[in-house]
């Protein structure tokens, strides 16, 4: 019973760390996706669910850009 303490004792600074640093901006970013907002007009902060995925999957760009992306592969 006192190894694994002594195991959980070590390895929590770095899970806090690896929370702080990797999980928490992967979270935020995906929930920031979820809204409309502009950095000039922070106040305004509008929840618009995956209407940005679904801009994003039917751009022409996009499309174009994902080919280009497979040519790498081929």
């Amino acid at each position: 019973m006192k190894k694994s303490k002594k195991a959980i004792f070590l390895i929590l600074p770095m899970m806090l760390i690896m929370g702080l640093f990797v999980y928490l901006p992967i979270v935020r970013t995906f929930i920031y996706s979820l809204h409309a907002f502009k950095l000039s007009r922070p106040d305004r902060f509008k929840f618009i669910g995956l209407d940005n995925y679904k801009e994003v999957l039917l751009s022409e760009d996009f499309h174009h850009a994902f080919q280009n992306s497979l040519m790498v592969f081929y």
